[in-house]
Order: C-alpha cells, then sequence, then structure tokens
C-alpha cells in the first residue's frame, strides 16, 4: 500500500481494514489476499474468492485512495456493488438475479425464482406475493396481510415485523430502523418517506441522506446515474427501484378522478391537475384525495355539463375542498387554457 497510495496515511490503511471486517483473522486473510494478488486493488477486485476484499477496497476509496479502484461488474459493465459469484467472477445483485432467472410456472416469464409450487416448478416472487398461501391473519395487527416474518406468536406482516433499534442517522432519534441501500446508514420508517427541499440543489424529493438541518437527494448523495434506477413512468426520478414514483402514482389518480367526457373541458381539467402535481410534497395531496368527500367534489367539478368557471363550480354544494379548489384555480386559467394555474400552497389541505 506505500507504494500504490504513497499519500494514504498508514493509520487510515489500518482503519480501512478494520471496517472491512469484525475480526482479526478476517482481516489477517484480507492482508494475505491482496499482498499476495496486489492487482485486486486496481481493478481485479471481481476476480476475489473474499467478499472482505471489496469491502476493503470501497473502505480505502471513501478514504482518499486515488490509485485504488472499485470494479465494474463483468457481465453488465456497471459500477454497482458485486455480490456473490457466478462463473468464478463476483457480478451485480442485476446479474446475479438474470443468471439465475427461470421460467416461472404460472405467470411463464423468465425471472429468479422465489418459490416452488406443488409440482417443483419454480414460482417468481411476483406471483407468489399474489399467491393466497403467502396472505395469512398478521398476529399483531390482526389484518389479511401479506407474510413478512414468523415468530412464536405466529405470521407478522410488513409493518408488524420486528425491526432492530438502532440511532437512525437522518433524525438522531432511535427506533425501528431499516439500513439504506443508498449510505449503508440506518434510517427509520418515518425517515423514509420524508419529503424535503434538497439543502445542495434545492430539489424538491424524498431524502436519500444528509440529516434534517441539511437533507440530501438521490443525486447529491451518489451523482453516480449508474448506481440509481428509474421510474417506470417518466424515466426521471432516481430511486432504489423502477416502481412508480409519487409524482406519476399522484398523476395516475387525477387523470382517473378527472376523466371527462366532455374534450371541450379536458384541458381546463389538466390545468388544475398540473397544478396539484406541482406541489414541493405529492405525498400530501395523495394522503388528501383519501379524505372523505375529496374524490366526489373533485369529480363533480369535472363531470359540470356547463362551461368550469368559478361561477358553476360556486353552485356545487359548499365544502372546505371546494373552497380549496377554487383558491388554487385561478380565473385566468378557467377562461384562458394557455394561462398556468398556480401551484397548490403548502398552507392548504394538500400541504398539511
Amino acid at each position: 500500500m506505500a507504494e500504490l497510495e504513497p499519500a494514504l496515511r498508514p493509520e487510515a490503511i489500518l482503519e480501512a481494514l478494520k471496517q472491512s471486517a469484525a475480526r482479526g483473522d478476517g482481516r489477517h486473510r484480507i492482508a494475505e489476499t491482496v499482498a499476495r494478488r496486489p492487482e485486486l486493488l486496481t481493478g481485479q477486485g471481481a476476480h476475489t474468492e473474499l467478499p472482505g476484499v471489496l469491502r476493503f477496497i470501497r473502505a480505502l476509496v471513501q478514504a482518499g485512495a486515488h490509485a485504488v479502484l472499485e470494479p465494474p461488474c463483468p457481465r453488465c459493465g456497471r459500477q454497482r456493488p458485486l455480490g456473490a459469484p457466478i462463473e468464478g467472477l463476483r457480478v451485480c445483485t442485476g446479474c446475479i438475479k438474470q443468471a439465475r432467472a427461470l421460467t416461472c410456472g404460472r405467470c411463464g416469464k423468465l425471472r429468479p425464482p422465489a418459490r416452488r409450487n406443488d409440482n417443483g416448478q419454480p414460482i417468481c416472487q411476483n406471483c407468489w406475493h399474489r399467491d393466497p398461501r403467502s396472505w395469512k391473519t398478521c398476529a399483531g395487527c390482526g389484518h389479511h396481510r401479506r407474510v413478512a416474518a414468523l415468530n412464536s406468536s405466529g405470521p407478522l406482516c410488513q409493518t408488524c415485523r420486528p425491526r432492530v433499534e438502532l440511532i437512525c442517522s437522518i433524525c438522531d432519534l432511535t427506533g425501528p430502523c431499516g439500513i439504506s441501500r443508498a449510505t449503508g446508514k440506518p434510517v427509520c420508517e418515518r425517515c423514509r418517506k420524508r419529503w424535503i427541499v434538497c439543502s445542495r440543489c434545492g430539489t424538491g424529493a424524498t431524502i436519500k441522506g444528509g440529516t434534517l438541518q441539511k437533507p440530501l437527494c438521490a443525486p447529491c448523495v451518489n451523482p453516480h446515474p449508474a448506481f440509481w434506477k428509474r421510474c417506470g413512468t417518466c424515466q426521471n426520478t432516481w430511486q432504489l427501484t423502477t416502481a412508480e414514483c409519487t409524482r406519476c402514482c399522484l398523476d395516475r389518480k387525477l387523470r382517473e378522478i378527472l376523466a371527462s367526457a366532455d374534450r371541450a373541458k379536458s384541458h381546463r381539467l389538466d390545468r388544475l391537475r398540473e397544478a396539484l402535481i406541482r406541489v414541493d410534497h405529492p405525498d400530501h395531496v395523495l394522503d388528501w384525495l383519501t379524505r372523505a368527500g375529496v374524490r366526489e367534489t373533485l369529480q363533480a367539478v369535472a363531470f359540470q355539463q356547463h362551461t368550469i368557471t368559478h361561477e358553476t363550480v360556486d353552485a356545487l354544494p359548499p365544502s372546505t375542498t371546494l373552497v380549496h379548489i377554487r383558491s388554487i384555480w385561478s380565473p385566468q386559467a378557467c377562461s384562458n387554457p394557455a394561462t398556468n394555474v398556480s401551484p397548490v400552497s403548502n398552507s392548504g389541505p394538500a400541504g398539511r
């Protein structure tokens, strides 16, 4: 290491080795491996038999090493964390799933097997989640939900399953936490769903790192696009899965609610829909849509027989929902389709 990284202090190298293995014998094996095969540190780490070597490489890079290189996936070429070996080479999680994929005995798609049916055929994770055998009455809450864990009291759902009590790296509160795949640090359930304005770039998004005082969005936590996946609908939102992002989910539900047979009113309804989507916290609007009377009021606005104006809206039965809709829908937007509607205020029902 003195020849490879002369600027890196010995204390930093020993600390990186300490982070790569919890026990002394594990650190000794890592040190022996990299001393015998120094090429593992310069881009050939996928050939290692010890997963601790990869942790050692990552710790050295985080400590400021420049000649040490994290190895890309030898199958897809992307810069992603490497896992189990396939044909002697450690590959990323996506390539592991592709290599282990089998034809599902239920849907017929080529996917990694999650279970086997009674005939021994592989069943993919999606089909197993829809299988009635994976749904039971939770021993914690009593609801009929998919089983996430089993203990002495019986099956438990995802909400009731036991979690490790850790200190959240974002809010500093002690509680049930999971380890974030973005930062490798514990994050509680509340912070995992928390929406923020990024302290670095000013973008409104879910928090992925930092603290409550200085929250960070996904690109500011890790600027490498290959690390993140994209929303399957808009392809813009950086996230850890290809699931539908919150704004796209809100857009889809609003289109269903505001669906109108009269095309002459569609452009005016689009202005209202866009105003609701552009809020800083779209998750608040999703919660607002679940309140009593909100969907009915929006549908009443969409299915009016006359041209949509403030006068026709005022003719509907009065409610707090109608007052809020009228406050965010400017008269110019009703009479002039080319005029943008001002965004929903965070002080309204959708912003609380």
